[in-house]
């Protein structure tokens, strides 16, 4: 379960939170849109324990994120699964290990951890990149395997901040779809976006939409919905090609749509993408790759500044779900 109440963040600088709540249950999504720097970002990292409040209580699966102490804020992001805009990843470990890392840091074993990244990758479209090393991916491919990390394992609680940004329509539909399937799992859903076509999405599966403005969070009010997508749409980046310099790997084309609030909800209806079906098991076999994913991430370990706490901060990358230290211990 997801409570944010009365949640104020980055007071006078831009995408401030001004007092917002916020609760969705288990087995419910929820979907905030809002234009760019209306401050949906920080408002995904409070609700993934990945930043704390300035003021106001983040409750996540009970527990005020903001009170606990390193140990047992580890222990809970690992039940978090945490889509970023900006994912990063182990880069010398193959994709279906770094797709399962909390699965290995709880202490699965290399075969179950295989499994696992390779069940959520095929949920992606990516079963065939499982052996690949994040490096080699395009940054569509990234965007969606930092999807396939957030849902692998079966987190309580999975947060997704602009999953679908530049995507094609094909590669959108499997990140809605994947995301829906870890709510039906039972998993409490916050996804955030800027773009219309994931409005769309939300009303198709009964995910309660919220609209985020100058740090202020409503529900809509009752409207046609061509209108509340070019509200959207009118703050929406265009969605653009970004040129490929040498040596970078080619970035999968995007389908050109009809206009920028493209239809997911009635596409997927059409095509059955977004089924309530129960994702396909992955396959293991053979030699299990990722044996040294650990001892990388301990590399890896304070390459970057986590905000959480300036005085204590976590030891660990903000993307990965708790420090390794910790991967015995038991609930906060």
């Amino acid at each position: 379960m997801i409570d944010l109440q009365g949640i104020r963040h980055g007071q006078g600088r831009g995408g401030a939170l001004a007092g917002v709540d916020l609760r969705i249950d288990a087995g419910l999504a929820g979907a905030v849109l809002g234009p760019a720097s209306a401050g949906k970002s920080r408002l995904a990292a409070i609700a993934a324990a990945r930043a704390r409040p300035e003021a106001g209580a983040a409750c996540i699966l009970g527990c005020d994120a903001a009170r606990l102490g390193r140990s047992a804020l580890g222990r809970l992001r690992l039940k978090i699964g945490y889509a970023p805009q900006d994912p990063e990843f182990l880069e010398d470990e193959p994709l279906a290990t770094n797709a399962a890392i909390g699965l290995y840091l709880k202490g699965a074993s290399d075969g179950d951890v295989w499994a696992a990244g390779h069940a959520a990758l095929e949920e992606l479209g990516l079963a065939d990149a499982a052996d690949r090393l994040p490096r080699e991916l395009s940054a569509r491919e990234r965007q969606r395997a930092a999807v396939a990390r957030a849902v692998a394992g079966e987190p309580a609680v999975v947060v997704a901040d602009d999953p679908v940004a530049g995507l094609d329509i094909d590669s959108a539909m499997l990140v809605v779809s994947a995301l829906d399937r870890a709510r039906q799992r039972g998993a409490a859903l916050l996804v955030t976006s800027a773009e219309p076509r994931v409005l769309s999405a939300a009303r198709f599966l009964g995910w309660r939409h919220y609209e985020l403005r100058d740090g202020a969070l409503s529900v809509p009010s009752a409207r046609a919905p061509e209108a509340a997508a070019a509200a959207t749409a009118t703050h929406a980046e265009p969605d653009i090609e970004p040129a490929v310099e040498p040596g970078e790997p080619d970035i999968e084309p995007a389908r050109e749509l009809d206009h920028p609030g493209a239809d997911l909800g009635s596409i997927a209806a059409r095509q059955g993408a977004l089924e309530p079906e129960a994702p396909a098991p992955g396959a293991a076999g053979g030699d299990v790759p990722g044996k040294g994913a650990l001892a990388a991430l301990e590399d890896a370990a304070g390459e970057e500044g986590d905000e959480w706490d300036e005085d204590t901060p976590v030891e660990t990358p903000h993307w990965v779900s708790f420090p390794p230290e910790h991967a015995a211990g038991g609930a906060p």
